[in-house]
């Protein structure tokens, strides 16, 4: 069995509109630039998938950076309910139904 490195786990949220969050760093950016996809877990599964690190590459800029990074940019990830084999690249001043959206990539 081939273990696989999960780079972020979600807890799943309740009463929210999205159900899994994931927040990417500053280090995810070197990651993406040495070509690696992001993997991403979920808590409450077993489920893992992976974004490619092309697509991530174009959207982590500081165009997009969110309000949670300390000092530190961060960027945001989010499941929604009705986007089952997506996720959403949060983008500020934008409304959720505005952002981009990735295909989750399988894991083997």
């Amino acid at each position: 069995m081939t273990t696989v490195k999960v780079h972020h786990t979600s807890k799943r949220y309740e009463g929210k509109p999205w159900v899994y969050w994931w927040d990417l760093s500053s280090k995810d950016v070197e990651r993406v630039s040495n070509g690696e996809n992001i993997v991403f877990g979920m808590k409450d599964s077993d489920e893992v998938f992976a974004l490619p690190a092309d697509i991530l590459r174009a959207y982590l800029t500081k165009e997009v950076v969110t309000s949670r990074g300390k000092g530190e940019p961060h960027w945001g990830i989010k499941q929604y309910p009705e986007d089952a084999g997506m996720v959403r690249l949060e983008t500020p001043n934008l409304p959720a139904d505005d952002w981009n959206r990735i295909e989750k990539l399988p894991v083997t």
